[in-house]
């Protein structure tokens, strides 16, 4: 074996930890090129809105004036429970849904089955733990009364 020879040795470790440096270099290199591909990928999918988005955006705008920014979309599931607890929903259905305007501060309520926009409302403030609108005070329903008869 004659690479183990005393006068071979360092040249052997020498040339093991420059391939193993170039190895990492290039190991290095190539994830992070990965990486930086990646991470534009999400930065240009988070800017350009989903096209249904972009269609029902365009539909809202047919029969109203919207704020000029990008709305968080949200869906009524449960309008049962939230006409009992916000007069803003009172008229919702399942299914219909939210267009919130954080900047604008204005929500806006469409149903897309009836191309109507059903209720709008200016927003107070939004929970900063949830980013869910908080309507301003005295919209929730008020408790009936015995007489329903006017």
């Amino acid at each position: 074996m004659q690479f183990l020879k005393k006068e071979y040795v360092p040249f052997f470790v020498i040339s093991s930890i420059a391939v193993v440096s170039l190895l990492g270099i290039g190991s290095g290199l190539y994830f992070y090129r990965q990486y930086a591909s990646h991470k534009q990928t999400v930065q240009n999918s988070e800017n350009t809105p989903v096209p249904e988005t972009q269609d029902l955006i365009a539909k809202v705008q047919k029969l109203i004036l919207l704020p000029d920014e990008e709305p968080q979309i949200m869906t009524v599931t449960n309008a049962d429970d939230l006409k009992k607890t916000q007069l803003f929903f009172q008229d919702a259905h399942d299914d219909d849904t939210v267009l919130i305007f954080k900047n604008a501060k204005k929500a806006y309520i469409y149903r897309q089955s009836e191309n109507i926009i059903i209720n709008m409302a200016p927003i107070k403030n939004l929970d900063q733990k949830t980013d869910v609108p908080i309507l301003p005070q005295g919209d929730t329903l008020p408790e009936k009364t015995g007489n329903t008869n006017p």
